[in-house]
């Protein structure tokens, strides 16, 4: 029997880095009169926006409009956008005729990128449904691809893609959890590849990829039933219940005829300067096979590899780490697998990088402190948000390098394990470390283990002689 074909396009929201709203001067997160439509006022239009936008054109190899840019108002009434309107861009878009390639060789068409703003945020409470404002006009471009995608595994690894091209380059945050990038679904399924595209599905406002993947599962199983049966295909928009494992339907698809379209008047059209234009595009990362190479060379596992090019904050400090320890895997587990698991509710927003490295440094360079100490700095530093000197001298730690300190915890670790070091001369690293350990046990952490190794190796020759 024949698999039924599906086709599916993506229509991304990604907020973008810039301070202000795309068509007012507030903050991002501030209110807004001009993004609430109050009478009397006018859009400003902010450049920064722009930019972004045309950055995150360039990396998708669209086709730029940097030499005419205009808006218009797409209308439509709605509680998460009481102006009665979206400033956006829809007949002269400003991106256009992009693609990516996936790791399997297929060519995924990106059909128009262009910037608008974004509308209030909401949230349920019983029967009540609760606005921010703040959100409203934040700074959002719209990707939207042509309908490529066959499974749900090609989605998440061109979203990948996405996630990569944006955090790297400084266009966005591109987190799911903060609502900075957000997938509305097209789904349709037909008998062969011969046959026209089917009625579209369309799911909105999907935050993370388990709710895509069941959006997807979902409604191709529905649509299949349909096809099978002979019955009509609704052309609905859904939102997917999470509670419920399933789609539900929010209203009759739209199309672009019904929202009237028409040019933004307040808004004049804008050209972008050549030399402005290739400066901002010139410097742009738009493949990372090199830097993937040249991660693959360093050591690091390709987990560890995909975890540093999806989470670029994450990259950037084990970057900086790097290039005072000269060594990228040490520089990935003190980052990743020791500070980050130091504090139960560990946030990389709030990370005090300058303060951490110092801890590190004095670990791994000068040898002044031990692991057990930095880690109890460090765990000082990120719980009252203080600063690595403040945490040393509260904490009064510092290495014990004291000669004769030092030789009484080996003799005591000898003459604790006297009986079994007869058995270990064979094994000399296995014995370094167990009687080392015991020093640092009755040093709580506080000995300088350099040091001990150097007196173990006088020691122990002395304590094989004895026997």
């Amino acid at each position: 029997m024949q698999k039924n074909l599906v086709s599916i396009g993506l229509e991304i929201h990604v907020a973008l880095i810039t301070n202000k709203k795309s068509f007012a001067p507030e903050k991002t997160d501030e209110f807004s009169w001009i993004s609430l439509g109050f009478p009397g006022t006018l859009p400003v239009l902010n450049i920064d926006a722009v930019e972004k936008a045309i950055q995150l054109s360039k990396v998708l190899n669209c086709c730029i409009n940097y030499d005419y840019i205009v808006f218009d108002r797409k209308n439509y009434f709605y509680y998460d956008l009481p102006r009665g309107y979206q400033i956006t861009q829809y007949f002269f878009p400003l991106g256009k005729e992009g693609h990516l390639i996936l790791s399997n060789g297929k060519k995924i068409r990106i059909k128009q990128v262009h910037l608008e703003e974004d509308s209030a945020q909401q949230s349920k409470q019983g029967h009540e449904v609760r606005l921010f404002f703040g959100r409203l006009g934040r700074s959002i471009a719209e990707i939207v691809t042509e309908p490529d995608f066959q499974t749900y595994q090609e989605v998440e690894e061109f979203l990948q893609i996405l996630r990569r091209l944006f955090s790297f380059n400084n266009i966005s945050n591109a987190s799911y959890a903060d609502g900075e990038m957000r997938v509305d679904l097209n789904i349709s399924v037909r008998a062969k590849e011969s046959d026209p595209l089917n009625v579209k599905s369309e799911v909105k406002n999907l935050n993370s990829l388990l709710a895509l993947k069941k959006s997807i599962d979902y409604l191709t199983e529905v649509q299949t039933k349909a096809l099978i049966s002979g019955k009509e295909i609704n052309p609905f928009t859904y939102f997917w219940v999470d509670k419920l494992k399933r789609c539900e339907v929010m209203r009759k698809k739209g199309e672009a005829s019904d929202y009237f379209y028409i040019p933004e008047s307040n808004i004049p059209p804008l050209s972008i300067p050549i030399d402005r234009y290739e400066k901002l595009t010139s410097s742009l990362i738009v493949d990372f096979s090199s830097l993937e190479e040249e991660l693959q060379n360093s050591g690091l596992k390709k987990s560890e590899i995909d975890y540093l090019l999806d989470n670029y904050q994450v990259y950037s400090y084990v970057n900086k780490l790097n290039e005072n320890l000269g060594n990228i895997v040490l520089s990935y587990n003190w980052i990743v697998n020791i500070v980050s698991g130091i504090i139960e509710k560990f946030n990389w927003n709030d990370f005090p990088y300058p303060e951490i490295e110092k801890a590190v440094l004095e670990t791994e360079k000068t040898k002044k402190i031990s692991l057990k100490i930095a880690k109890s700095i460090i765990k000082e530093i990120l719980t009252n948000n203080t600063t690595f000197s403040v945490a040393y001298k509260k904490l009064n730690v510092s290495l014990i390098s004291n000669e004769t300190t030092l030789k009484n915890f080996l003799k005591e670790a000898f003459e604790t394990y006297k009986d079994q070091i007869p058995n270990l001369m064979m094994n000399m690293p296995k014995l370094e470390r167990l009687i080392i350990g015991e020093c640092m046990k009755r040093s709580k952490g506080q000995a300088d283990p350099s040091l001990l190794k150097k007196y173990f190796d006088e020691m122990i020759v002395q304590f094989i002689s004895k026997k």
